[in-house]
């Protein structure tokens, strides 16, 4: 069995944002791999739906995570 730890996260299809997404995530979360799940502006659908998730009892760490124009990586509230 793999002692490999993965993430997954929903992110913008915009190339500007993945990578540094990814870093963050493998530092931070300290993960050796991150799927990227894309989509168009997803920050409409998910910016109310991140309380809601964590209500739905996963055994997983929810983060929200905003880039920034400097493509800084900072989480949410």
């Amino acid at each position: 069995m793999s002692d490999k730890k993965f993430a997954a996260a929903i992110n913008c299809v915009d190339g500007r944002t993945q990578i540094p997404v990814m870093e963050w995530m493998k530092k931070n979360c300290r993960v050796d791999y991150v799927d990227m799940v894309t989509e168009p502006g997803p920050v409409k659908i998910l910016k109310e739906s991140l309380k809601n998730m964590q209500t739905w009892g996963f055994k997983v760490q929810l983060l929200g995570l905003w880039v920034d124009e400097n493509r800084q990586v900072h989480k949410t509230a």
